[in-house]
């Protein structure tokens, strides 16, 4: 029996060893095949920088080639560059450093429409209908929304200086804030309808943790007996992560159903 045992994993050891150099063939071709690709890649940009008639932006031309590569692929994978981290940042998580308020332009101008309770702009008793004229001694006039949000976000614990103008007051204000991590809920507001026992939850993201806080706002309508039904507003919802989707649904589908 011992002797049948150890032919085996002879038998074995001889089987595998073919397997082994195979798969590091494979490998090796693989890597090589890499290097050649990224070789030629190299290769005409040199080429392009040298003799190309114009000058070329560098990161502007990488990046669009990375792009139309994944672009190649499917519609799901991206390339997401260093600018645009802090947005992907606040759209999957809901988290960014910056003053806490939302602004909206109207006409030529960028206001302040809210600022959120607890948060640097609140704390500087900034106000909805407050002008934006500068931000850090930078003149915002022709600016969007998407700049100006840019410049007042920035790492926590970080100043930021703003020039405002408030109606009914002659003199511009000027504020000194200090930058805060600003967390925006997924559900910011869930309650009853008293004269219908319906219970109303406001979805506005599938962000980070989104099918728990509903989770928590669905539980909380449970406890009251009178509850007789559900409204679940997902107007302007813009959508965002997949599985925290996926889980918000299973809270109200039964597995298999879809």
């Amino acid at each position: 029996m011992n002797g049948i045992i150890r032919f085996s994993k002879k038998a074995l050891l001889v089987l595998l060893i073919p397997t082994v150099v195979i798969a590091s063939t494979g490998m090796a071709s693989k890597q090589f095949e890499i290097s050649k690709q990224i070789d030629i890649f190299i290769s005409m940009f040199e080429e392009l920088h040298t003799y190309y008639v114009d000058e070329i932006n560098t990161s502007q031309l990488f990046e669009t080639g990375i792009k139309a590569m994944l672009e190649s692929l499917d519609p799901y994978t991206n390339y997401i560059s260093a600018s645009e981290v802090e947005n992907y940042k606040v759209m999957t998580t809901g988290e960014y450093g910056g003053i806490g308020a939302v602004i909206s332009k109207e006409g030529a101008h960028i206001l302040i429409v809210e600022p959120h309770k607890g948060y640097p702009a609140h704390q500087a008793d900034m106000r909805a209908g407050d002008i934006l004229l500068k931000v850090d001694d930078k003149s915002i006039k022709g600016k969007g929304t998407n700049e100006v949000s840019q410049l007042l976000k920035g790492e926590p614990d970080t100043e930021v200086d703003i020039t405002i103008e408030r109606p009914g007051v002659n003199d511009t204000l000027h504020k000194t804030l200090t930058r805060k991590n600003i967390e925006m809920p997924n559900v910011p507001y869930a309650g009853m309808i008293e004269d219908e026992n319906v219970g109303y939850i406001r979805f506005s993201n599938f962000r980070k943790n989104a099918s728990e806080e509903v989770k928590e706002e669905l539980l909380n309508l449970k406890k009251r007996d009178s509850l007789r039904g559900l409204i679940l507003d997902l107007r302007g919802n813009p959508g965002g992560i997949l599985n925290e989707a996926v889980k918000t649904a299973s809270w109200f589908v039964n597995k298999g159903q879809l």
